[in-house]
């Protein structure tokens, strides 16, 4: 596949495709010990695509989130042009690594961006063992990472005072979608790092939850997770409510989750849609901002 046209990549791959593209580049979100044991050929390891975290949504804070990865990006060979595939071992045990890798090249504006569908699991049941798996380390030759002039994406990254404007303004056509899982949406435990990580536990007060897992479903021939239909999201959201025009802001604990309900959302027609990258990591470390605290065992919808 040639670049000269900026030709349009999916959003998510499969593997039985990726004879379709070339100028691939494979970026691994996993940790480096699982790197380490293998990987796919060529990949670089970028495990802060995961763990770097947004303390808050102001511009000085994105700023020095954009600097890192501008950095990172170059160290690691990525100039701008390649076609960048995503992976984590399976897109359902990660919280959506691959998905955050996707928002954050898209954030930083690399026009080729997509997601291995199923992940390095679905890779391998595909090729029938593991022969796609290295462990040997590629040639990296560092670069200046150059993304391009379009600022569509932009757009994508909500900040609190997005949220706080859906909540003072309470305008109809409008949502705050929780993703989170369950024991966070009931208030037991603050992040997925521990159950007092921040200092408060609870929910954005008027938001809707539609944990993330169902946004995926399981293929049990193969046994490895991925994402529903346009057809099937649709009719999900349409169950609680919600339009394909209407303003959505996601929100998990670090963008993560909320990334992998964006790309589905998008995918599926849903054209204003955005995602609370500082989310509740730094809603709720801000005493001055709103939360619903009560507990809510025993009642989970």
């Amino acid at each position: 596949m040639s670049f000269e046209k900026e030709e349009p990549v999916p959003i998510f791959v499969k593997p039985e495709d990726l004879h379709l593209y070339k100028s691939v580049k494979f970026v691994d979100v996993r940790s480096p010990t699982d790197y380490a044991e293998g990987h796919l050929n060529n990949a670089v390891n970028m495990y802060d695509i995961f763990t770097y975290l947004l303390p808050t949504s102001t511009e000085e804070a994105i700023n020095k989130m954009n600097n890192h990865f501008q950095t990172r990006f170059s160290e690691l060979g990525i100039t701008g042009q390649e076609h960048i595939i995503i992976y984590e071992q399976s897109m359902n045990n990660q919280y959506g690594a691959s998905c955050r890798g996707f928002f954050i090249f898209k954030h930083m504006r690399h026009p080729h961006v997509s997601t291995l569908e199923g992940g390095l699991d679905a890779m391998i049941r595909f090729e029938g063992s593991t022969q796609a798996i290295t462990k040997e380390a590629p040639v990296i030759i560092p670069c200046q990472y150059h993304g391009n002039d379009d600022n569509t994406f932009d757009s994508w990254m909500a900040s609190r005072d997005n949220v706080l404007r859906v909540l003072n303004n309470r305008i109809s056509g409008t949502w705050l979608v929780d993703v989170r899982d369950a024991v966070e949406w009931l208030g037991l435990s603050s992040s997925p790092y521990g159950v007092d990580f921040t200092p408060r536990k609870g929910r954005i007060p008027r938001s809707v939850w539609i944990e993330w897992h169902k946004f995926h479903k399981l293929d049990n021939e193969k046994h490895v997770a991925k994402s529903k239909s346009n057809e099937q999201i649709q009719a999900l959201m349409t169950a609680y409510g919600i339009q394909s025009d209407d303003e959505i802001i996601i929100y998990c604990f670090k963008g993560s989750r909320a990334a992998v309900a964006l790309m589905k959302l998008k995918e599926a027609g849903y054209s204003n849609v955005k995602n609370y990258f500082a989310s509740w990591n730094e809603w709720s470390r801000d005493f001055q901002l709103p939360i619903d605290d009560k507990i809510l065992v025993g009642n989970k919808e």
